[in-house]
């Protein structure tokens, strides 16, 4: 497949396999290593790489060159909540791919994590006003029937949720405005995170490209939405989801038929950057880390709290946190 640049990297022997690769692929010298990242990101790298280049099993011996182009899409980078992303695009990074970022939206948060801006220089952001206007009219000249049709896909797929549709129809906008800086790079496959706004813009700019695409679903963007779904799926080279649930539900929305393109990456953290320390004595006290909102649950850890209350043992602890959650639990 030419998408591997396979001669140019593969120096591993026939046959090696990804084990053989980590103990050096029977070479004296140790093998470059698969990158920075935890684990989860690294296996979510490997699984990309395998996909677009499956020919060659050794994937961790990496290249002294470019192994392949992706294009990441998302709705808004950077995002200070979406940790998951950067560590996931410096892992693919640290495996010699070349990382080029689409952003449907301007950038817009005031804190930038220092990993983010080690990034920002990769960002592909929709061009503003009139000159936006004109690089989507003359990409929609020279697609005029993959942009019907994916109008129409839009149309019959979101008609019952009309603001879905309308965001939906400006992202193709968007899209076709950003497509001649996504051609330049000239990318090898295209990868979306959210099955809702970023992967409907994967699609459409894969139907132009004729660039393979993926994407990463993850929770609201399949619990509350269905944003063409199904046919994301049927087009997609291959989905992820972070869990077995997630899988489950998928099959069950929209049938088992594409159940073998579903892949699990579960969410990670970077173990380096939390070096190890010995516990210290139990205090009682509860930590949850997460953005303050209603989809995160953090209401759901008043009941847990009031109950811990009537033990002796953790009582003011517990009851510290009941009064803490009371407002929430009061009802």
């Amino acid at each position: 497949m030419a998408a591997c640049r396979a001669a140019t990297w593969s120096r591993c022997p026939p046959g090696s396999t990804n084990d053989d690769a980590l103990t050096g692929c029977g070479r004296e010298a140790p093998p470059v290593p698969v990158g920075s990242g935890p684990a989860p990101y690294r296996y979510a790298a490997r699984a990309l790489l395998s996909q677009e280049c499956p020919q060659i099993a050794c994937i961790a011996c990496l290249p002294a060159a470019v192994l392949m182009r992706v294009v990441y899409f998302t709705s808004l980078f950077p995002c200070w909540s979406e940790t998951f992303i950067v560590r996931e695009i410096l892992a693919l990074r640290a495996m010699n791919v070349d990382i080029r970022i689409v952003s449907l939206k301007p950038p817009t948060e005031r804190l930038v994590q220092s990993d983010a801006a080690t990034l920002l220089d990769r960002v592909i952001y929709p061009p503003a006003g009139w000159r936006g206007a004109f690089m989507a009219l003359l990409e929609a000249l020279r697609h005029p029937i993959e942009t019907l049709r994916m109008v129409l896909s839009i149309a019959r797929g979101l008609g019952s949720a009309p603001t879905s549709m309308a965001k939906s129809l400006v992202v193709v906008l968007r899209t076709l405005a950003m497509l001649r800086e996504i051609r330049r790079f000239a990318p090898d496959h295209l990868h979306a995170h959210w099955a809702t706004y970023p992967s409907t813009s994967a699609l459409f700019a894969s139907r132009l490209l004729g660039v393979p695409f993926s994407f990463t679903s993850h929770a609201h963007d399949i619990f509350l939405e269905d944003h063409l779904l199904a046919l994301k799926l049927s087009e997609a080279k291959f989905g992820v989801t972070i869990s077995e649930f997630n899988r489950r539900f998928i099959s069950e929305r929209i049938g088992s038929r594409f159940a073998d393109k579903l892949r699990i990456v579960h969410c990670g953290i970077s173990p380096q950057s939390f070096p190890f320390e010995v516990a210290q004595p139990s205090t009682g006290r509860i930590v949850a880390v997460g953005r303050l909102d209603e989809i995160k649950g953090f209401e759901h850890w008043c009941a847990p709290a009031r109950c811990c209350a009537t033990r002796a043992s953790h009582s003011a602890a517990a009851s510290s946190a009941t009064a803490r959650c009371a407002p929430a639990c009061s009802s």
